[in-house]
């Protein structure tokens, strides 16, 4: 008993997953460090629904009609696994990167399962498992809470795959098959870019062997039948639900379409095979014509790999299978069928990569097989190299991660001409009390993005922190005039106005008084006005805007009351004074102006 038991535990020790994980292990370590950040972490937490853990709220993030949160995609499972993390950590961070990197921690688990079942090879599974693992472009998943949505669905999609090929065996043949239906319907409610993987499995039970005989046609079709209606079913509740979550990119042309799914599939690509300068924002340009070189580049690498795709479908049946599971999962996100946030982005190949490790592990594999020592020497010696550097690029992007600060920083470096990421990084120092080092960041949000709200109100905030009244009124205005219906741009500009007459006075003793006197006319004035007193009610108006001339009544009333006694140049005056005053009353101004026509 004790020799059995100690030769478990050194084939335990032995076997390279359990290395490939202490690894993963080691360089995501800082990752329990992070914190939540800026970006959207804390919609999706603080979030009203999330917070409070229990079967009435779980009915509602089941619910498709109810709108637990904005934008075009349906995934109940992450609110899910959020209100579970909350109920558990509350606000602490670290519960919820240690449900990541847990979940993270599966899908090399089931990525090294998977290969074995497949290809029966120690050296393909674990260098497949080991790439996955340490492969810097798949920090951003694991270390942004809110990107959680791609670790389910890959870890879901994962196990079905795994229980759909072992439910050729005798035994437990129906359960696993129903284990592996239910794991990709929790994939789909995860995450929508694995709607194409019922294409998946039909490959499989064309090119690879199994325990049963398959060679009749309805079998095939019928084992893949419940998998396809989960598709339809889960379009269909997108469709009726919300139209807008069915958003397709009817904007766009088919030009525009295909070009984009080509230049970003020679990125992902390029990402892939050396992950250089990884970005929480990418720059996408779409040429305009075949002579931009970007574009004849972009093109080059999807005829390459087409040209393997059709080698494999010929020759080698093997290589080909991680090919189509690439192009599988990169279609979804191709932006030629649905709607993303973002053209590119790291999260969206994270399952798709799975494919392009398995064919570099097949390609090192066949090549070890051959008898050259001198081969062998240079492929473990490539091998060694590239585990090293993706390691170190691992650490340092999972340092970048670690807060709103240095992501923002990095982004900022990396893709300087996105509006967005200035503002994210100009709310870190503004948090840090860096009021101009935010206010550079926030006039280059103004000067990307003229019509940004968040970046005049910010700017607005900054300004009146510095006492910069008139600053400060500009950019509130600006933002008024862009959304009227802005209440905090509403009080960011009376607040700024007061801070105006405040060092007009000198002193709050004066301010006080002058803010007394006003009150006084303002009465006097709405007594007259009521009694139909006209003259005396201007009269009354004037002194308060003499005293406050950004009296928001005032000014109103002075322009009502003008207009009234006939004197429609007057009237225009003061509504326009208002106008400039206050944005937001561009609709009452006119209304009004309307009325005395």
């Amino acid at each position: 008993m004790n020799n059995k038991s100690e030769y478990s535990s050194v084939k335990l020790i032995r076997h390279p997953l359990l290395w490939i994980i202490i690894w993963t292990v080691i360089i995501y370590i800082h990752v329990f460090n992070g914190d939540f950040l800026n970006w959207d972490d804390r919609f999706f937490i603080e979030n009203k629904y999330v917070e409070n853990l229990n079967w009435h709220n779980v009915k509602l993030l089941l619910n498709p009609v109810n709108p637990v949160e904005t934008g075009n995609m349906y995934h109940p499972i992450l609110f899910l696994s959020l209100s579970f993390d909350f109920y558990l950590w509350h606000l602490n961070p670290f519960g919820f990167h240690l449900s990541n990197f847990i979940m993270f921690l599966i899908n090399i688990f089931f990525i090294y399962l998977v290969t074995m079942k497949l290809f029966n090879e120690k050296f393909i599974a674990s260098m497949t498992a080991l790439l996955f693992a340490i492969h810097p472009v798949h920090v951003e998943p694991v270390g942004w809470i809110s990107a959680r949505t791609f670790l389910l669905a890959g870890m879901f999609s994962f196990m079905s795959f795994y229980f759909f090929i072992d439910s050729f065996k005798d035994t437990y043949r129906y359960v696993r098959y129903s284990c592996s239906v239910i794991l990709y319907i929790c994939a789909l409610l995860s995450q929508p870019v694995v709607m194409f993987y019922p294409v998946l499995l039909v490959f499989y039970l064309y090119y690879f062997p199994s325990g049963i005989d398959i060679k009749k046609g309805f079998y095939k079709v019928l084992s893949v039948i419940p998998y396809c209606m989960s598709v339809i079913a889960y379009m269909a509740v997108l469709y009726f639900s919300n139209a807008q979550r069915t958003c397709d990119l009817t904007d766009f042309t088919i030009y525009d379409k295909i070009f984009t799914a080509i230049v970003i599939f020679s990125r992902y690509m390029k990402l892939l095979l050396w992950p250089s300068r990884l970005c929480i924002l990418y720059t996408v340009n779409i040429a305009e014509s075949f002579h931009d070189y970007s574009i004849i580049i972009s093109i080059i690498s999807v005829l390459l790999f087409f040209s393997f795709v059709i080698y494999g479908f010929l020759k080698d049946r093997q290589l080909l299978f991680p090919l189509i599971w690439f192009a599988i999962f990169y279609m979804p996100v191709s932006n030629m069928f649905i709607f993303l946030d973002f053209s590119m982005a790291d999260r969206y190949i994270y399952i798709a990569s799975f494919g392009i490790y398995l064919l570099f592990s097949l390609i090192c594999h066949r090549l070890l097989m051959r008898k050259t020592e001198i081969l062998k020497l240079s492929i473990y010696g490539v091998l060694i190299i590239i585990i090293s550097a993706f390691s170190v690029m691992t650490c340092n992007r999972v340092n970048v991660w670690q807060n709103s600060f240095n992501l923002w920083s990095d982004t900022v470096k990396k893709s300087p001409f996105y509006a967005y990421a200035h503002l994210g990084l100009g709310i870190e120092y503004d948090k840090k009390g860096m009021t101009d080092e935010a206010i550079r960041e926030y006039e280059k949000v103004i000067e990307l993005d003229p019509d940004s709200v968040k970046g005049h109100m910010n700017l607005s905030a900054c300004y009146y922190s510095k006492k910069c009244y008139d600053m400060a009124i500009l950019h509130s205005k600006k933002a008024l005039t862009i959304e009227p219906s802005l209440v905090l741009a509403r009080n960011f500009l009376y607040n700024s106005y007061t801070g105006k007459i405040k060092d007009m006075a000198g002193s709050k003793e004066k301010f006080l008084n002058i803010s007394m006197e006003m009150d006084k006319y303002m009465l006097l004035g709405r007594k007259f006005k009521e009694e139909d007193n006209k003259d005396l009610a201007i009269n009354e108006f004037i002194k308060a805007l003499n005293l406050n001339p950004f009296c928001e009544q005032a000014c109103y009333n002075l322009g009502l009351l003008y207009m009234e006694k006939g004197d429609k140049k007057k009237g225009q005056k003061f509504l326009l004074y208002l106008l400039e005053l206050y944005p937001d009353r561009k609709e009452d101004v006119k209304k009004l102006l309307d009325d005395f026509q």
